[in-house]
Order: C-alpha cells, then sequence, then structure tokens
C-alpha cells in the first residue's frame, strides 16, 4: 500500500474518509476549526470566489458563503451549518467546470480543492482517491505500480465532477466507455447530513446515480474507490493533419474502423487554427488533425492494431504525418497544457453533441467551426464503438460520434460573439444530434438540454431519486440559465 498526496502543490494536510456523522443535535453551532468560512464582508471573498473557477471566465454568480474544508471528516458539519442557515450547497471538487457550477448566488460553496489524497492498492488492483486529485497525479501513482486507469485527458481535471459525470477517459472504448464504469464505491455525505458509504450491495440507488449524474448527484463524494487495470506494455501515437474541408471524410473512415472494433486503439480528431499560420491571420486558416493511439502489450501489436488506418488510401492525402512514436500515460497527459496555443488557458466556454451519423455530424461542425470566433477555440471529436450500457450507472447516453465544441479566447471584449458562436454551432448540429454530455453541454438550454444529457428512463430516475434523497433541495443540483 503506497500513500501519495499534492502536497507539492496545496498548503493543507490531508485526510482519511470520513468516519460517522454526529446527530444533527450534538453538532456544533460554529464550524471547526480545519474549516475556512469566508463570506462577502470578507475583504478576500472576491479573490475567493473568483478561484472558485479554474478558467478565467468567471461567473457573476455571488455565493452567499465559501467554505473551504481541510478533512473529509469536515463535511457534516458544512452541511449542518448549511441547514441551520437555510442555504443550499453547490459542490466544487476543482472548479473545472466551465460554466462555473460552482458558484451559485446566495448558496454555500463547498470547496473539497484540499481532497485530494490518493491511495493504491497494488495487491488487489485497486485505489481510493479525493475528489479534488488531478488526473495526472492519479495516472503518475498508478504507473508506479504498473497499473492505469482512464483519467482525463486533461492533466489538470479533478477526479471529483469528472466522474460524477461519466467521464471521456483515455483508451475509452478499450477500457469500458467511460470513467465512471470503474467506480467501484464512495465515501459520501448525504443531505442529512450523514457520512455513509455507497456500492452496489450499500444504497444501489445512491450508487446508480454516483455514477454518471453529473452534479445532479444529491450528496458530496470526499473519496472515491475505484478498480483499476494493468498498464498497457506499449503506448503509440501518430499524427496526421488534413484540410478542414477533409473532415467529412476522415469521419466516414474513423467511424467505420470504430464500428468493426479497431482493437487498442483511441481514435480521436481536432478540429484547430493551423498553427503554422501567420499571427494576425482572421479567419486563421483551420485544419483537421487525426489522432489515433494505441495501447497495445508490443509495439508490433499496435503497429499492427493500427495497419487498417495507417494503410488505407485516405492518409495518402494528408497534408503531413508523424508515423507511430512511443510516449508514456504522463507524456500523454502533459500535452493537454500547450503554453504555445494556450489550450489550458484563458477564458473557455463549451457545448456538445452525439450523434449517429458520423460523416454528416463532422462536415456540418466543420463547417460552424469555420466561423468560430477566436484563434485558439477547438472542436475534440471522439469515435466510439458504444458498448452496452451497464444497468447500474446514470450514465445512459451514447452513440458512434461525440463531439465538443471549446470556444477558448482571451480578450473579454470577445464573450459576446463567442457566446453567440456556441449558440449558432448549436443549431448548426441540431439534425445531427441524440443529446449532450452532463460535464460539457451549454447549461443557457435551461432544464430540457440538462434533460437531454440521459436517457428518457434514467432522467426519471434521477428526478425520482433526488426528490426522495433530498426533498428540501439542499444541493443545488444541475446548473441552468
Amino acid at each position: 500500500m503506497i500513500d501519495l498526496s499534492r502536497r507539492r502543490f496545496l498548503s493543507a494536510a490531508l485526510a482519511g474518509s470520513a468516519g460517522l456523522a454526529l446527530p444533527a443535535a450534538a453538532r456544533p453551532e460554529t464550524l471547526p476549526a480545519t474549516a475556512r468560512l469566508v463570506t462577502p464582508a470578507a475583504p478576500d471573498y472576491e479573490t475567493w470566489r473568483r478561484a472558485m473557477v479554474w478558467q478565467a471566465r468567471k461567473p457573476d454568480r455571488m455565493p452567499a458563503a465559501i467554505v473551504r474544508v481541510s478533512r473529509a471528516e469536515d463535511v457534516p458539519d458544512v452541511m449542518a451549518h448549511a441547514r441551520r442557515r437555510g442555504l443550499q450547497v453547490a459542490v466544487k471538487s476543482g472548479g473545472h467546470h466551465l460554466w462555473g457550477a460552482a458558484l451559485r448566488d446566495d448558496a454555500l460553496t463547498l470547496d473539497l480543492g484540499l481532497l485530494s489524497d490518493v491511495k493504491v492498492d497494488a495487491r488487489t488492483g485497486t485505489v481510493a482517491v479525493g475528489p479534488a486529485l488531478w488526473s495526472r497525479e492519479l495516472a503518475l501513482a498508478l504507473s508506479r505500480e504498473g497499473l492505469a486507469f482512464p483519467v482525463a485527458h486533461c492533466a489538470t481535471v479533478p477526479m471529483g465532477g469528472y466522474l460524477l459525470g461519466g467521464g471521456f477517459g483515455v483508451n475509452g472504448d478499450e477500457w469500458g466507455g467511460m470513467a465512471c464504469f470503474w467506480i467501484e464505491g464512495a465515501d459520501i455525505v448525504d443531505a442529512n447530513g450523514r457520512a455513509r458509504h455507497v456500492s452496489r450491495t450499500e444504497d444501489p440507488d445512491l450508487f446508480w446515480a454516483l455514477r454518471g449524474a453529473g452534479n445532479g448527484f444529491p450528496g458530496v463524494v470526499t473519496r472515491f474507490f475505484l478498480r483499476t487495470g494493468p498498464l498497457p506494455g506499449v503506448i503509440t501515437e501518430s499524427v496526421h493533419v488534413f484540410p478542414l474541408d477533409h473532415a467529412g471524410e476522415v469521419a466516414a473512415l474513423v467511424a467505420q474502423l470504430a464500428s468493426d472494433g479497431l482493437p487498442n486503439t483511441e481514435l480521436m480528431m481536432l478540429l484547430a487554427a493551423d498553427p503554422g499560420a501567420a499571427a494576425g491571420t482572421e479567419p486563421p486558416e483551420r485544419i483537421c488533425v487525426l489522432r489515433p493511439v494505441c495501447f497495445a502489450a508490443s509495439t508490433k501489436e499496435a503497429h499492427d492494431s493500427l495497419a487498417p488506418l495507417s494503410g488505407h488510401p485516405l492518409m495518402q492525402e494528408a497534408l503531413f504525418s508523424i508515423p507511430h512514436r512511443e510516449v508514456s500515460m504522463d507524456r500523454l497527459q502533459l500535452g493537454s497544457i500547450d503554453y504555445a496555443t494556450q489550450f489550458g488557458y484563458g477564458r473557455y466556454l463549451v457545448d456538445s453533441d452525439w450523434s449517429d451519423a458520423p460523416e454528416a455530424a463532422v462536415r456540418a461542425l466543420a463547417q460552424t467551426f469555420s466561423a468560430a470566433p477566436a484563434r485558439n477555440s477547438h472542436c475534440v471529436v471522439l469515435f466510439k464503438n458504444p458498448p452496452r450500457l451497464p444497468e447500474d450507472a446514470a450514465c445512459s447516453l451514447m452513440a458512434p460520434v461525440w463531439m465538443g465544441r471549446y470556444a477558448a479566447w482571451q480578450d473579454e471584449a470577445l464573450d459576446g460573439r463567442v457566446l453567440d458562436w456556441l449558440a449558432e454551432s448549436s443549431r448548426a448540429l441540431t439534425d445531427h444530434s441524440l443529446g449532450h454530455y452532463i460535464n460539457e453541454v451549454d447549461v443557457r438550454g435551461g432544464k430540457p438540454r440538462i434533460q437531454a444529457c440521459f436517457s428518457p428512463r434514467a432522467w426519471r430516475r434521477l428526478s425520482d431519486l433526488r426528490a426522495e434523497r433530498d426533498p428540501d433541495g439542499r444541493f443545488a443540483g444541475f446548473l441552468s440559465a
């Protein structure tokens, strides 16, 4: 058993899992000394409020209080504090939600950002993680033990919101479709302030919601318990760059290969500005980048797995290609932060769609992307071979292609144009869309758009569960506007 933490990034010591909650009547009238309370009267309130959202675009929403805990054991006291004052609670793990779900007007923001511990049990192949643990840190801790998990593609995405919403993990198809399917249980605090454990056998209804309900989960997760798999012997990536007008044709080929079950391979497409284009050129020339990543036992196996793609005549039409090169899990993570293009920094917003018509949908996506108002805006396209979704997961929507549209910019003066473009791009994809992804959906569509992130059956079940487990609406729940 090894025990690692993010102390090199954080100043507070981390604690173990939550113990049993005291009865509400026995709760202290004040928060414990290990929790930090910040109210609008505090001189540093605005600094704290802005820090609750990772990206540079900060919502105008004003919480009634912000509480940062340094121990899981503090969370029941925070829930009691909110109940005494009649406040809703909005939970922040890492503040990575691009629409700022942790900030709600007149609510209490519960900041779990110091709960970033990780304990790997190499004997059982399981790992316990705090909700604020970064993807890269989990990948590193596991790789030292020869293990792996479908962490987020972005190194700085924390486990909390990522897993609750489903989680598009690296090597997603080969490793089960979504990261949340690897959850074996969790320590939570419920709407009544009770600390408890949830698993398939201990409250299976909450376990179901734990795996995909997003910020609609009626509880605070203080620790996840995850299964892992063996670290692949070899990871290779290759890059093929095409003109943007080839995007539909490339999508048709890749979607077919994915549906045939291209082994060991993650198939991702990126629509982005040509990094070689001269600065100041508006609109910038845009390109289509195909990036297959293979997770195999050997270099030969990786080469053989990718042969149907690399040997296809369409690959000869690429502007240029970078052939298979070996990389590590850590290198894949670090590649998500690019100082040159500012991917990973600046102002961000997002929307996304699932579709069962890959070629037509990606053609429409490429057309609307050509009008994106900011150079750093980009689209991520994932090609899936959708598995049969498990019955014990609220994550209930998947299709052959997923398209995420990321507006990324620096100048606040562009905010209005960016918001307009996101709405226009959504309308352009309407005829091809089957629904959205709860972690990355434009919340301006209100309840109908949130509802479209789930199957009708899952939405009904989740609504009933939230009404049963949080009848007073203590948790702020889904963000919509």
